[in-house]
């Protein structure tokens, strides 16, 4: 089964050597392990740092931007809720939902956060992106239905759900960046965007029960975009170790 997940982040340098040390993994069950780490210190947030992507806000500042955050989710809360919903759409929030439902996202959840927000506008030229505005996940329509057509409606619900966990795995990896000072690890993230968002894949895995395999599978689909190749190379690296 063939399935894709599009980056929405674009890496302008390439990695010049594809050993393991420099992916920043030194094997598949450490990235793996660390990715467990994220997610499982993501479900035990008291509290969500919503103005991460907002930097020099005062206090009065950062309340105002987290309640125009909840406003924002909420209108697309409401909106889903009674907009008649073609199939393509029906099942981006089946997905969605399956998605909210799950125990280590609960902190986003109880904010009522990851709303699916659905338009031809969204994403340029990705099949989904991150909101930050809402903290939700959006999804170009028009790649969406293209999508559809070429797969049918139960392959493609398996690629929502690769879509979805990458998307979400953002998330999960910047919440915990932003506030876990403590971890020696962060400012590699924060300097290494090729390691960075080889854990947001694998926070992606760990969400959506994909393998390896599975993922690398899905990325040679689109080899020549963006960071994919060097993200490729690096995934192939970390399983042959």
């Amino acid at each position: 089964m063939k399935f894709l997940i599009l980056s929405i982040v674009l890496m302008t340098a390439s990695v010049q050597s594809y050993g393991s040390a420099g992916c920043g993994f030194g094997s598949e069950e450490e990235l793996k392990s660390e990715s467990r780490y994220f997610v499982q210190s993501f479900s035990n947030l008291n509290e969500l740092n919503l103005t991460y992507r907002s930097t020099g806000l005062s206090s009065d500042g950062k309340k105002q931007r987290v309640a125009q955050i909840r406003k924002r989710s909420f209108e697309l809360q409401s909106l889903n809720a009674k907009k008649h919903h073609d199939k393509i759409e029906k099942l981006v929030l089946k997905v969605l939902e399956q998605f909210r439902g799950h125990e280590f996202l609960k902190p986003l959840v109880n904010e009522g956060l990851l709303q699916a927000d659905i338009s031809e506008k969204n994403c340029d030229i990705s099949i989904a992106c991150t909101t930050a505005e809402a903290f939700a996940v959006s999804f170009n329509k028009e790649l969406l239905n293209e999508l559809y057509l070429k797969m049918g409606p139960s392959q493609f619900e398996f690629v929502l759900r690769g879509i979805v966990g990458h998307e979400i795995g953002h998330y999960v990896a910047d919440l915990i960046i932003s506030v876990d000072t403590k971890n020696s690890k962060i400012a590699d993230y924060k300097a290494d965007w090729l390691k960075y968002h080889l854990l947001v894949d694998a926070i992606g895995m760990q969400l959506t029960g994909y393998s390896t395999l599975d993922f690398s599978n899905a990325l040679s689909i689109y080899e020549n975009l963006g960071d994919i190749p060097d993200r490729l190379k690096c995934l192939r690296v970390l399983t042959s170790n």
